[in-house]
């Protein structure tokens, strides 16, 4: 069965003058979790780039498990400078 998963936003961390990490609740709707695959599912979603100085772009994603079918998105934002 492929994975559908579920996003839930929880905040955003103001991490300095250039950089900010926003964080969600990753649900897998079908099944445990797999850590790699809801990185590389989750990295898709919200990676992008932009060369205008002073936009945002998203630098890169993290997960953290947390039980079964759940785990914590980090998305790593940062200013473009």
């Amino acid at each position: 069965m492929e994975n559908e998963y579920k996003l839930t936003s929880i905040g955003i961390v103001d991490c300095g003058a250039d950089s900010k990490d926003q964080y969600v609740l990753l649900e897998n709707l079908n099944d445990d979790i797999d850590l790699d695959h809801a990185r590389e599912w989750l990295l898709n979603k919200a990676y992008y780039t932009t060369e205008r100085i002073g936009s945002w772009f998203c630098s890169g994603v993290s997960i953290v498990p947390k039980w079964g079918a759940q785990a914590i998105g980090i998305i790593h934002h940062t200013r473009n400078v």
